[in-house]
């Protein structure tokens, strides 16, 4: 799988593409057929929340990619928010096609 790293307002650093790329390659074990990723890494300074470092990932499988945007107090927090919630959504697609096999 190929991990593409972007990012808007925010200079990410090789020790954060190291963190983004070692949690994105876990969701290989899930489906083998993921053919890349794509993560966007930005600070939006429009919250309330504290929670304003977001990251979105788009993960590209033949006939149905899947996307997954998350906010955190932290870049760390934010990566790992979306790698669970694709993860949740690799299960769900794993568990329809066994039932469809099934």
């Amino acid at each position: 799988m190929e991990i593409i790293i972007q990012a808007t307002d925010y200079k990410a650093t090789n020790k954060v593409k190291k963190f983004v790329k070692n949690h994105v390659e876990k969701l290989q074990a899930l489906n083998e057929q993921i053919m890349e990723g794509r993560v966007l890494l930005k600070v939006d300074n429009d919250t309330t929340t504290g929670e304003n470092n977001v990251c979105e990932i788009k993960l590209a499988i033949p006939g149905n990619d899947l996307y997954a945007s998350k906010r955190g107090k932290s870049i760390a927090e934010s990566v790992i928010k979306s790698v669970d919630a694709l993860k949740h959504q690799l299960d769900h697609v794993k568990t329809n096609r066994d039932h469809k096999r099934g």
